[in-house]
């Protein structure tokens, strides 16, 4: 049985006694989350029993990792999603072209907004 004992928004701690006897189990539950888009670190400690999960917040909620860790979800299976190998850099170009795209908008509406005042003024 897999239990919160602690979340907050980038980090989430699931307390699974069954870790403590099987190394194996906890190889391979560390294993399928870090196959998960958006988890960026899993720490398994099998001598307090826990597992704690680094994500980006971004990416995945709190709801989404605790179901992760269901009997039924993803990690309890192979079914667990690839991570892509393009997922960080698409997102990091998103961000760059989209500041630049807000910049350009931004720049020209002030650019437009100076030319009608002054447009105004001379009138």
């Amino acid at each position: 049985m897999t239990a919160c004992a602690h979340a907050i928004p980038g980090r989430i701690r699931f307390v699974m006694p069954e870790i403590r006897s099987s190394a194996t189990l906890a190889g391979a539950v560390a294993n399928r989350l870090h196959r998960v888009e958006g988890i960026r670190r899993v720490e398994v400690r099998p001598r307090s029993a826990s597992i704690v999960v680094h994500f980006d917040p971004g990416v995945l909620s709190i709801a989404e990792i605790r179901r992760l860790m269901t009997p039924d979800g993803p990690a309890a299976t192979d079914a667990a999603p690839i991570r892509s190998p393009l997922g960080r850099a698409a997102r990091k170009w998103g961000v760059v072209i989209g500041g630049a795209a807000l910049n350009a908008l931004v720049g020209n509406a002030v650019k437009t907004g100076v030319v009608a005042l002054l447009a105004r003024a001379r009138a």
